[in-house]
């Protein structure tokens, strides 16, 4: 499946495992505290694939349309409230 789907090996899917210590590539939860495999992260626009990511991460990378400038925007707004609540 992953090699029709993404276009990646088992092999190369098990380096890039390795390559990120069998954690997500964001979140960092590992891979043995998951109910399921990382999923192949890739960029909507070109087809690229960037790393494997926790399936709560790969849907926030979607949600955030793959837009860096959105990703800073949410984090400058977390971080406003963050300081208002100090």
């Amino acid at each position: 499946m992953l090699k029709g789907k993404w276009g990646i090996s088992e092999l190369e899917y098990q380096r890039v495992l390795v390559a990120q210590d069998h954690k997500c590539a964001i979140y960092k939860t590992p891979r043995a505290e998951l109910d399921r495999a990382l999923a192949v992260d890739h960029d909507h626009e070109t087809g690229s694939r960037r790393g494997l990511l926790c399936g709560y991460c790969n849907m926030v990378i979607g949600h955030l349309k793959d837009d860096p400038e959105i990703a800073l925007a949410a984090y400058k707004y977390l971080m406003m409230w963050k300081e208002r609540q100090r």
